[in-house]
């Protein structure tokens, strides 16, 4: 992003408490700092800078129900500053939204008579369900909305080696933009000529999301975003990965290659990353991520 913008900074905080061996309760709170903002009117005249931020706080409670299957569920608040003031004849002020995540996962392992394990896992998740943010006096905006399906399979060809493959899927929960008739001019009217109108409630979206594009179900589909990658454990030690993330070009456009390395030595961990993106136009380019973790309650293997 410092591509794009050189003074936004983003911060975390998070922090867990484990209620019993099949209940636990975490807090983190979510800070962006996006610099100065610029305003202009119509002219191009610059007239105020702002210092923008969004901060996010959330709580989270998840529950193993049984050795296979476990339940979460977060409470989030948003509050959104982009800026204060009166612009373009439109009066703007700060957002705040309440939103919920809820997800569901189930693992299973199966053991075959060469004593090769294997193992299944899925997971569904709906996150950002929640009221509008408001930052004027004419329009509302939707909270990112998002269903996310995903799975996992996992083999272990002997006790210290084991190859993992995983596909996730994502759509967005929100009004699809529909398709305007233009005038005679060929200007954009408040006409709608294909699609749905955009301006509903929380819940009609949910359920119409799946069927308002303009362009009908092929366009449904290029809604969805594709995810896939691979994980090569070694000797429980030494790890490989790589995965590829799709975008359709009209629905934003995101395409990345990711692969990474990692290695673990008693309770330290260290993970290396690099993503490279493939479509033209993307805000990150080039980006390697180091990731240095440290667990204290995890033996080493050959202990």
């Amino acid at each position: 992003m410092r591509q794009l913008v050189k003074d936004e900074h983003l911060g975390y905080l998070t922090a867990f408490h484990q209620l019993s061996w099949r209940e636990t309760l975490g807090i983190s709170v979510k800070y962006l700092d996006m610099g100065e903002i610029s305003f202009r009117d119509e002219a191009g005249n610059l007239s105020q800078r702002y210092n923008a931020g969004e901060i996010s706080i959330d709580a989270s409670y998840s529950r193993l129900f049984s050795d296979h299957f476990a339940m979460a569920l977060t409470a989030r608040y948003i509050h959104s500053n982009l800026g204060s003031g009166s612009f373009n004849g439109l009066d703007m002020d700060r957002a705040k939204a309440f939103a919920v995540d809820f997800g569901l996962y189930s693992e299973r392992s199966y053991v075959n008579s060469r004593q090769f394990s294997k193992r299944f896992a899925w997971g569904i998740n709906v996150s950002n369900i929640g009221t509008k943010l408001n930052y004027t006096n004419a329009k509302e905006s939707f909270l990112p909305m998002n269903l996310r399906l995903g799975a996992g399979y996992g083999l272990n060809n002997d006790p210290d080696n084991r190859l993992t493959l995983l596909l996730d899927v994502t759509k967005l929960l929100v009004p699809s933009r529909p398709q305007y008739l233009l005038d005679e001019r060929g200007n954009i009217t408040t006409e709608i000529e294909k699609g749905r109108d955009p301006d509903r409630s929380v819940p009609s979206a949910l359920i119409t999301s799946f069927l308002d594009a303009p362009g009908g179900f092929s366009e449904e589909l290029s809604e969805v975003a594709v995810s896939g990658g691979f994980e090569f454990c070694y000797y429980r030690q030494f790890f490989i990965r790589s995965g590829y993330f799709y975008e359709h070009p009209e629905k934003g456009n995101r395409q990345h290659f990711a692969a990474g390395v990692g290695f673990r030595v008693k309770s330290l961990q260290v993970d290396i990353g690099y993503l490279a993106p493939m479509a033209r136009r993307y805000t990150v380019r080039n980006e390697l991520k180091f990731t240095v973790s440290f667990h204290p309650w995890i033996k080493s293997d050959n202990e």
